[in-house]
């Protein structure tokens, strides 16, 4: 816990895509509709990881989404079993952090390789957008 995530996450069902998945988890832990033509699909990491309660080998992925809108803290309900606290960070901000000599010490360990291609993809499409 009190780690900072750049995204909301969650299990897919059997059956469902995960972009379905990703407007499902938006709901459940910020309260908040979108629409999954809204989505920009920015790409696929692999997350291997061990599950501490049974301490096995867990090889998953997330496959990775961005939205633009236009919100603020008042319009979110945060799901606080899972959602302690929200902030909204620049692109600057974000890479700052990013770069700090502290690298990651606050964030949830995704891996710098995770973290580097998600700031250049959200790079990409601001600057698409400009």
């Amino acid at each position: 816990g009190g780690m900072w995530d750049p995204s909301v996450g969650g299990g897919v069902a059997v059956g469902e895509t995960t972009s379905v998945a990703c407007v499902g988890e938006v709901k459940e832990e910020l309260g908040i509709d979108i629409h999954e033509r809204d989505l920009k699909f920015i790409g696929r990491y692999k997350m291997p990881k061990i599950i501490p309660e049974t301490g096995l080998y867990s090889n998953d992925f997330s496959d990775t989404y961005i939205i633009k809108m236009d919100i603020g803290r008042e319009d979110l309900v945060l799901q606080k079993s899972e959602v302690a606290e929200v902030k909204k960070v620049s692109y600057e901000e974000l890479k700052e952090e990013f770069e700090n000599q502290n690298k990651f010490k606050n964030w949830v360990p995704h891996g710098e390789e995770y973290y580097y291609s998600m700031l250049k993809k959200i790079k990409n499409e601001i600057t698409k957008n400009d």
